[in-house]
């Protein structure tokens, strides 16, 4: 059975609920070099989670008259942007009708600052309808190293339904919003080569019967994390998207070593 367009907009409402219910799960601690990057250091990247989201002609506002063009590649983040404020909403729009040659835009929607200090955060959106029924939703996370470390697998569940996953040997449920990050299975390695893992992702479909999503292989890599984005059907499917996102960390600065 195949989704209609405006199903995409309760769906993401439903995990904009679940978002705020859950209010999102630090792990505990942090340890060195993982600390929270105050004030302007946070930087904010955007992925559209839906084809109709456009990828050029996006603005992150100040105001009604000040804001910065976005860029949305198809399947990946865009570039990261230091926000005008770290208290105000996330607020996106596009150009609208200019008044005696000044710039001006028009609000199509804003995002609620994640509680709590982040040195990143990621903002997903998703559109639907078509000219004046066009509506855009947006959802920001926390995305710093404290909520999802280096060398974790993390999944985004868009599809307003619970999933089962299973990362190597560890089966587990996700409830539609942000599941927590979880660390990459120990896998055995030989020397020069990368380990890998299997990753599995089903639900249960519309009669009952258990789904398989994706099964497939992840990478352990060394410096990198790995976030999930599992959305609704497209038009003319039955069978939500699964995307995967890797995100290469530059390695941490070497020690100094002892004085001479």
């Amino acid at each position: 059975m195949a989704y209609p367009r405006r199903s995409l907009a309760a769906l993401f409402l439903v995990c904009v609920w679940a978002l705020t219910a859950t209010a999102q799960t630090r792990p505990p601690g942090g340890g060195p070099g993982l600390a929270p990057i105050k004030g302007s250091g946070a930087t904010v990247k955007v992925l559209a989670i839906s084809e109709s989201v456009p990828v050029e002609g996006l603005f992150y506002l100040k105001t009604p008259k000040e804001g910065v063009a976005l860029t949305l590649p198809r399947g990946r983040f865009s570039a990261p942007f230091v926000p005008f404020s770290h208290t105000q909403p996330l607020t996106f729009g596009v150009k609208g009708t200019a008044a005696e040659g000044a710039p001006s835009f028009r609000v199509l929607t804003q995002a609620k600052w994640p509680e709590g200090d982040s040195e990143e955060v990621a903002v997903f959106l998703a559109a639907t309808g078509e000219g004046p029924d066009f509506h855009l939703n947006a959802i920001a996370v926390d995305n710093g190293l404290r909520v999802f470390p280096p060398r974790s697998i993390r999944v985004m569940n868009f599809t307003g339904q619970k999933l089962f996953s299973q990362f190597d040997t560890v089966r587990g449920e996700l409830p539609p919003g942000p599941a927590r990050a979880v660390p990459y299975p120990e896998v055995k390695t030989e020397p020069g080569r990368i380990g890998r893992f299997r990753v599995g992702l089903g639900r249960m479909d519309a009669q009952g019967s258990p789904q398989i999503l994706f099964s497939g292989w992840a990478d352990a890599l060394p410096q990198a994390r790995t976030l999930i984005v599992v959305t609704p059907p497209p038009p003319g499917s039955d069978k939500p998207e699964v995307k995967f996102l890797v995100d290469n960390l530059p390695r941490p600065p070497k020690p100094p070593g002892p004085p001479r």
